[in-house]
This record gives C-alpha cells, sequence and structure tokens, in this order.
C-alpha cells in the first residue's frame, strides 16, 4: 500500500481519546511523512533572538536532512538559509554557533554576504554571474524574542500567532536576555511520546519530585480547557493584567498552539529548588517576583515556561522513528552575572533532574509500544485532555498535509529538466520582488498594538508584484519598478559615474548608478571601497556613502580632497559623468540599524558630517514622528557641507533640530550661529535632553575625543555613544578621510612569523601575504582583496594598514587579527603564523 495511503487509512481508524496504534511510534516511513508533513512545512521553534545579537553572529540546526544557518546581517534583519553552498552542496557553518563578517564555505572558499548573496568565487570564467547563485532561504520570523522558521516554500500564515502571542512575551525583555545554559539530550523515542509526555502531569507526582515543590499537577491550572478559568487562576491573571503582563488562556481555534500564566505553589517565585528566584536580575520590569510561569506550547517542536527572572525553553527535533533530540535553554537577563546574580546549579537543578527524569519515562514508553502486546490505551479525561488534544492536532494537520500533496501534480525527473528554465526564470522574479529596505521601527511599547512595532525586522517573505505594467515601461531601463529590479551586487556590476556636484570649497558629491539600474542597499552611515586607476595601479579608498537608502537608485559619496591625497584628488581631477568604476561593499557598524531609538543627537566635524547626513534624509524619508538634533563643527559658515539642504528639511517638519558651530566667522557675510569649539554648554543649549538620546559622533579623532571627555564628565551612559572616526588617533586636527594612509614603498620593514621562525624583508606597499609566501608559507587565501577572510591571522605586535572589504569583524579587529591579503606593515609587525 502506498505510505500516503497507509497514513491516510491509519488516521481515519484511530480511536479519539486513545493513544494511537503501534506503528505511528515506530515505523520508519510513517516517520518520514511525519517529517515531510510536519516538520518541513509548519513553524518551528528554532532559537532566541539573542543568541545572534550581533551582526555576523549565527547559529545552525538540521531538520531531518536539511541543515539551517540563521544569522543576523548587516542591518539588523534575522535571515535563515539552507546550510548548503550554492557550488557543491557543501554544508558552509559546521558549528552550532558562531559569528563573522561573511558566510564562507570552508571546502572552495565561495563567500557569501550575510544576505545569502554569494560575493567571491574564485576561478569560474568570464560568463559567471555571482547574482544566480545566493543561497536558498527559508522562512524567519522573530516573535518576542523566539525565532521561528519554516522550511515550507509557501509558509502558512503566522500572522495570527505573531499578533497573539508577542504582547505575552514582550514583557519578558527576551531580546535583552542571555543563554546562561543549555543543554541538549537524545531520548530513544519517538518525538510524538516526547510531546505527549511534555503535555500532561498525571505523572508529575511519582516521577518529579524537584518539579512538584513548585509546579502544580491540578489540571484546572496547567490544562486545555480553561476558558472560564478557576477562582486561583482568575485572581492570578486579574493581577498580572492589573500591572500590564499579558497572562489569560489563549488556544489558537486549530489548537496548535496555547499560552496562559499560572501561579506557582503557595508562595514560590520560580522552578528552584527552595522556591525562591533563580536570579536576582530580573527579566520583567517591576518589583513582583511571583508572576508564576507563562505557559506556551506551538506544535510541532517547544514548549516554554516564561518565569519573573528567567525563561526555560525547549526545542524537540526528531531524528528517527526512535529517536528525538530535545534541547533545553535557560535564559538570564544580558547584564545578570554568574556567581553574582545566580548560580548556575541553582538555575537549572530542578528542570535538568526533570529532564532525565522525562527521558527515562520516555524510553520506557517506547519499549512497552514496541511490544507485540501494545494496544492503544485510553486517556484520563481529567488529567490527559492535554495529550488527546495534541494527538487531535497531529492527526488533523497530517490528513491537511496529505490531502495538500495528493492535489499536487507529481513531477518526474524528466519534468524537471524540460521545466528548469522557467523554474529560474520564477526564482529569479521572485527575487526581484523583494522589499529594497526594511526599516527597524522605533518607539517605546506601552501596549500591545504599540509592543508589536519594535519587533526587530526580520527578512521579509517576497511581496506580491505592485501591478502589470505596460511593455514600455518594462523595456525602459531607466523606469524599472523596484519588483522588476535586482539589487547591486558589488563583483558582477560596475559603477557609472552620474554627476559630480561641487558642495564647498575642495568638496565634490559624486553620484553614481550601476550599469543596468540596479537598486542599492545599505544601511545610512556605511561605507563603499572604491577600486580606482592610479597611475596604472589599483588603488582602494573607502568612502562613507552620504546618500539615503530610501532613495535607492542611485547612491552618492561626497569627498574631500586633503592637501597631498592621493585617491580622493584623482577623483575629483579625473572622474567625469559616463565612467566606470570598481566599487566593494557596502560595510560598516556605524548606522542607525543597529540602534533604533526615539530621539538622536548626530555630532560631527568637517567631513565627518556625510554619514549624518544619510542618516537624517533617511529619517525624513522615512515620514512619521522624528527627533534628531544636529549639532555640526566647521572652520567658516562656507565650509559647511550640506547647509543648505538640512536647513531645507529643518524647516518643512518639526523634528530636525541644526546648530552651527564655526570657529571662524567669513568675511563680509552675516553670522548668528555659534562661534568657537564644541562645549558642554553648547551641548546642554542645542540639545538639553541629551540623556534620553543616542548620540553618534564622527569626525577627526581630536574632536571626538574631546566630546567623548564631554560626555564622560557628564556621566552620560556610554552605550548610548557611537563612533566613526576619519581619521588615526595620532593624526593632527584637521578633516582627514579614512581613505588616504600614505603608503611608502622605500620604507623598508621586517615580517616576522612566529611560530614558523621566517623573517621577511619587506615595505609598506607589500602585503603580509606576499611576504608569507616570499617565505615559503602557505596561509590559505582564495579572494585576495578581504572579502572572504579566508587568510585571517593574529598580528602580535607592530602597525598595519588593512583595507578590507567587510571579511573581517570589529571584533577580530579588535582582538588583533588582520587579512593577510589586504594589510602593508607600516611597521616592523610579529604575525602568529
Amino acid at each position: 500500500m502506498h505510505k500516503h495511503a497507509l497514513m491516510r487509512q491509519l488516521v481515519a481508524q484511530r480511536k479519539p481519546n486513545f493513544s494511537l496504534p503501534q506503528s505511528f511510534y515506530t515505523d520508519e516511513a510513517l516517520f518520514k511523512l511525519d517529517m515531510e508533513n510536519l516538520f518541513h512545512k509548519q513553524w518551528l521553534f528554532a532559537g532566541h533572538d539573542c543568541e545572534v545579537a550581533n551582526e555576523g553572529d549565527y547559529i545552525t540546526l538540521e531538520i531531518g536532512a536539511q541543515p539551517v544557518i540563521i544569522v543576523r546581517g548587516k542591518d539588523g534583519v534575522i535571515n535563515a538559509f539552507h546550510n548548503s553552498c550554492k557550488h557543491r552542496g557543501s554544508r558552509i557553518c559546521s558549528e552550532k554557533s558562531g559569528t563573522g563578517p561573511k558566510l564562507v564555505c570552508p571546502y572552495h572558499q565561495w563567500t557569501y554576504d550575510l544576505d545569502g548573496q554569494l560575493q567571491f568565487a574564485k576561478d569560474m570564467g568570464p560568463n559567471f554571474n555571482p547574482a544566480d547563485y545566493q543561497l536558498e532561504r527559508t522562512h524567519c520570523q522573530s516573535v518576542g524574542g523566539s525565532i521561528f522558521i519554516c522550511l515550507a516554500e509557501q509558509a502558512p500564515d503566522f500572522t495570527e500567532f505573531t499578533q497573539r502571542i508577542e504582547p505575552y512575551l514582550l514583557p519578558h525583555n527576551l531580546r535583552d536576555a542571555k543563554v546562561a545554559h543549555q543543554s541538549s539530550i537524545v531520548e530513544e523515542g519517538n518525538w510524538k511520546l516526547v510531546v505527549e509526555n511534555n503535555r500532561e502531569c498525571y505523572h508529575c507526582q511519582g516521577s518529579h519530585p524537584e518539579l512538584c515543590r513548585t509546579y502544580s499537577d491540578d489540571p484546572a491550572l496547567t490544562g486545555v480547557a480553561l476558558e472560564g478559568g478557576s477562582p486561583e487562576i482568575e485572581a492570578h491573571w486579574q493581577k498580572c493584567e492589573e500591572n500590564g503582563i499579558p497572562s489569560r488562556f489563549h488556544m489558537h481555534v486549530d489548537g496548535q498552539y496555547r499560552v496562559s500564566r499560572i501561579p506557582l505553589l503557595r508562595t514560590s517565585e520560580s522552578f528552584t529548588m527552595s522556591g525562591a528566584v533563580a536570579s536576582g536580575k530580573s527579566m520583567v520590569n517591576g518589583d513582583d517576583k511571583a508572576l508564576g510561569s507563562l505557559l506556551l506550547f506551538h506544535y510541532p517542536n517547544t514548549w516554554n515556561h516564561f518565569l519573573s527572572d528567567h525563561a526555560i525553553t525547549f526545542q524537540v527535533i526528531p531524528v528517527s522513528a526512535t529517536r528525538t533530540i530535545v534541547t533545553t535553554k535557560w535564559l538570564v537577563h544580558k547584564d545578570a552575572v554568574e556567581g553574582v546574580d545566580y548560580d548556575l546549579e541553582t538555575l537549572t537543578a530542578v528542570w535538568q533532574a526533570t529532564n532525565e527524569q522525562d527521558r527515562q519515562l520516555v524510553e520506557e514508553n517506547q519499549k512497552g509500544i514496541n511490544s507485540p502486546g501494545y494496544t492503544p490505551g485510553p486517556y484520563s479525561p481529567l488529567h490527559e485532555d492535554g495529550v488527546a488534544q495534541f494527538v487531535d492536532w497531529y492527526c488533523q494537520a497530517t490528513e491537511q498535509a496529505l490531502a495538500q500533496s495528493d492535489s499536487q501534480p507529481q513531477v518526474s525527473l524528466l519534468d524537471l529538466a524540460t521545466t528548469q528554465p522557467a523554474t529560474m526564470a520564477s526564482t529569479a522574479a521572485t527575487t526581484a520582488t523583494i522589499p529594497l529596505v526594511t526599516l527597524a521601527a522605533t518607539g517605546t511599547a506601552t501596549a500591545p498594538s504599540e509592543q508589536a512595532a519594535i519587533t526587530p525586522v526580520i527578512a521579509p517573505a517576497p511581496a506580491l508584484p505592485l501591478a502589470t505594467r505596460s511593455g514600455s515601461d518594462l523595456n525602459n531601463k531607466y523606469f524599472e519598478y523596484l519588483d522588476r529590479s535586482t539589487p547591486w551586487r558589488d563583483q558582477s556590476q560596475l559603477l557609472e559615474v552620474v554627476s559630480i556636484v561641487p558642495e564647498v570649497a575642495d568638496v565634490m558629491t559624486i553620484t553614481f548608478r550601476t550599469e543596468n539600474n540596479a537598486y542599492f542597499t545599505f544601511a545610512p552611515g556605511q561605507f563603499i571601497t572604491l577600486e580606482l586607476p592610479v597611475n596604472g595601479e589599483k588603488l582602494y579608498r573607502t568612502y562613507t556613502i552620504s546618500s539615503s537608502p530610501s532613495r535607492p537608485y542611485s547612491l552618492s559619496l561626497t569627498v574631500k580632497a586633503q592637501q597631498g591625497s592621493i585617491g580622493t584628488r584623482w577623483m575629483l581631477e579625473q572622474l567625469h559623468p559616463g565612467m566606470k568604476v570598481r566599487a566593494f561593499g557596502p560595510s560598516g557598524q556605524f548606522h542607525l540599524f543597529h540602534h533604533p531609538a526615539e530621539k538622536y543627537c548626530f555630532i560631527s566635524a568637517g567631513s565627518g558630517i556625510t554619514p549624518m547626513a544619510s542618516m537624517t534624509n533617511f529619517l525624513y524619508d522615512r515620514g512619521g514622528d522624528m527627533d534628531v538634533s544636529f549639532i555640526h563643527c566647521a572652520r567658516k559658515p562656507s565650509e559647511i557641507i550640506f547647509k543648505r539642504s538640512l536647513e531645507q528639511m529643518a524647516a518643512r517638519v518639526p523634528g530636525i533640530h541644526l546648530a552651527w558651530i564655526v570657529q571662524d566667522k567669513d568675511l563680509f557675510s552675516a553670522w548668528t550661529g555659534y562661534v568657537g569649539r564644541f562645549n558642554q554648554l553648547i551641548l546642554e543649549l542645542t540639545t538639553p535632553d541629551f540623556f534620553e538620546r543616542e548620540i553618534f559622533c564622527c569626525g577627526p579623532e581630536p574632536f571626538m575625543q574631546a566630546v567623548r571627555d564631554i560626555l564622560i564628565a557628564a556621566d552620560f551612559n556610554m552605550d548610548q555613544y557611537h563612533e566613526e572616526s576619519f581619521a588615526a588617533p595620532n593624526f593632527e586636527d584637521e578633516d582627514i578621510e579614512h581613505d588616504d594612509v600614505q603608503l611608502d614603498e622605500t620604507i623598508a620593514t621586517k615580517v616576522h612569523f612566529l611560530v614558523s621562525g621566517h623573517q621577511v624583508d619587506s615595505n609598506q606597499n607589500v602585503t603580509v601575504l606576499e611576504s608569507a609566501n616570499q617565505a615559503g608559507l602557505n596561509i590559505p587565501s582564495a579572494c585576495n582583496f578581504g572579502v572572504c577572510g579566508t587568510c585571517k591571522v593574529k598580528k602580535v605586535s607592530g602597525e598595519t594598514h588593512m583595507v578590507h572589504n567587510g571579511g573581517i569583524s570589529d571584533a577580530d579587529i579588535e582582538a588583533g587579527y588582520i587579512l593577510a591579503c589586504c594589510s602593508k606593515p607600516i611597521t616592523d609587525v610579529a604575525i602568529s603564523y
């Protein structure tokens, strides 16, 4: 009998309110159907936002034969991809978790950006287009700090769950948590037995002495039929909800999820042996520690407990018909310190013991079901209504999945071969409809409707086409709509100069578009690296983007030529409309998406105004409420870049407050603004509420040091301070861009490779990788321009100049690492290799 027909027959024949027939728990063919019908089609709990808190952080998991990567992108978006390289299919990330600026396949170093776009593939020939080989996405959604994924091509609607459950989770501040401990245990039992065991406490008194110190086995509190609620739980719900903490029982109409906040026994506050809180650093705001446990299950793979001081989450991953992995994570506030605020043994003791007891129960249950003497038995209507409810959901979801599978046409390998071009075209069209810019909403939530607005952005599902356009629209490359266009790929598409506009003396804004009119995606404040053909050589220079991502079809750089500069001076003298250059990026951590806020203060000097202009334009174009205090310092009023355009914006909206500070007035021109240098008095006059703002600062290092000194002296919370320097710390007080470090090949240097004992004579224009090759050392490398990160090595001493293209993280740089392929020694250096 066909396995679909067998499954359908067994579901139809099963007896309501009885356990399932034996084959549901033992048969490998039916297990594979469970994976196809449920785990590859339903939304699954995958992890927590705090596990990928920073750009480049990733976690991995395997759902059957489908490995998945979950990673936070440069724009703060959490993405999920199939963990399979588009080259020959190798897993890209083999660790359970990690961090890195790129996703690099270890097999042949194919390098992907954090949004899944292929950035580097070595020696693939002239007709190879990296844009055709982006990683395959899976659906991904954050709900109150918990990440859910769906492997299906078309995911079930998740809106109702998100809108219903997020208000319950937000008070627990899961996005400001950390995983204090996690354990994964293998249970030699069918995954349904694992879930069934969780869905009843009929066994608790006889099996869980630790848990029963604080957790009630009363089905009137923990069951699935609590619409009315007992007096005890009604009183608990009322108390919590009066404090703004959603608590009332809710179960979805199809029974896939349930949420309810229950009181613990007597005066217990948490799941500990004493009943007292396990962590002194509360996760829930407020003084009431006795909030009980927020119970949340979502079939097929998670149940959770959220308490005032910590949270425990459970993830079920089936391995075979009789083997299941259960992963438990204990979360505490991100600022809680082990040994000070919590003790790990106290935190985990109850559920470590309970998990081990449950493992034994499940395994004994499985062994008994394997017996020829097993027959389905009845559920207790009082204590096992949750098990019956789960089994009912399982059978209903299975029947629906089988019906959907039967309605889809069966495709043969011959069919796939003949329809592949159309499939690829369809995929390309879908890719083109993904929205260009996803805006991270700001604001402080006070009610459920407002709380949903602060959900961090997650990679969206492809949008529907805006409309069907006429042929004349589609044939004109200058008037393509976003849903008909594709994003810019830095390696495969050159930038074409559109215009060069003077701003002030020695400052020009150069605007580019792509060869094929693709759109740009970046965060306001990021930079790109240009490859400039200067004197027959390739010169790489980095510039902040001054335009806004909300205007996607062009990209502008506003550059200032310093005395003795090479790259910028060449640009101002040689570039003209129509010329094309190669660029890499965008890159950089200095942008708004990492720090959403209601109020901002932008402080800049000289050419440091460029990222601030991009941020302000972005906030202006986004519309809605904005509150920006914009403070800029220049030598003279005539040297203030973007002065007119910023004043025009400020005149149109009430939320932009400009303050200009100059050292000297222009001759023959009136000036009514501030004269002098930035100081605390000016800060307090222009921005009296600066303590409430996220402060972004950019300019020469001495200027930023002065700003830091002022803020520290005022006892400002420096976690709200972010800066981007355009100069090295020892440079003079002038507007030095971060593009023009002067390297001189006549200055001799030495490169010491400490592990091998080699020493190589070098100079400032030879990369560390070239020196290693000269010494006969084989530092692993691939791209040779700082994008793949393969050649990362530890610099022990000395100074180097590194111009990379996103292949190394800021954390690695701070730890002393460099990329050998794009780092040149300024002094003698020692390398750990």
